[in-house]
């Protein structure tokens, strides 16, 4: 069945809208992102925004969301052989994508919706980082018994916060892969 023309224009307005959002949100940052300007930047009016987005926040989290699914199909493109290179890959995701992820922990602070959202992301790169891990463990058959649950459940914090951490210092690739290097290191020492 066709879909009528309106469901269409709504549908290539939301799309415009949210494409001058992610320019303007990792161009120039949440903070210097008027609505004014980004309507300006969408060719519409500042009030039509609302008519797609309850409210700003609620714009970002869509933002956050197609930039971060769009991460992940490209994950899903590439041949990354070790959970190092694996490491090393969100790496420069998160360098790339360093303004929103900075925007999403210094809003999660007052918007609920954020905090949410910021939440729900953590439980699935935890529920990723897990998997990513018990993979690289069935790998290399070292473990007999292979680490429980209990044993793996602060990888992925600790993964993160090393992660988030390669980014806000800006490290050399060297750096960089040395730290993946040790975190995988003790992984195999569980």
């Amino acid at each position: 069945m066709a879909r009528n023309r309106t469901t269409v224009d709504r549908e290539e307005k939301r799309a415009e809208i949210l494409d001058a959002a992610t320019d303007l949100f990792l161009t120039n940052g949440y903070e210097a992102t008027s609505m004014t300007a980004l309507a300006k930047a969408a060719g519409i009016a500042t009030n039509t925004i609302y008519w797609y987005f309850d409210d700003k926040d609620a714009l970002f989290i869509e933002v956050a969301e197609r930039t971060f699914g769009e991460s992940l199909a490209e994950y899903g493109a590439q041949v990354l052989p070790t959970l190092v290179d694996r490491l090393l890959w969100l790496v420069t995701v998160f360098e790339r994508l360093n303004g929103l992820t900075a925007t999403v922990h210094a809003r999660a602070r007052v918007s609920p919706s954020i905090s949410t959202w910021h939440d729900d992301f953590h439980a699935t790169a935890d529920r990723w980082l897990i998997h990513q891990a018990r993979q690289h463990l069935a790998a290399g058959a070292n473990h007999t018994p292979p680490p429980t649950d209990e044993q793996l459940a602060a990888i992925p914090r600790i993964w993160s916060y090393a992660i988030e951490g390669m980014v806000v210092h800006q490290l050399s690739d060297r750096e960089r892969r040395q730290v993946c290097e040790t975190l995988v290191r003790q992984l195999d020492a569980l």
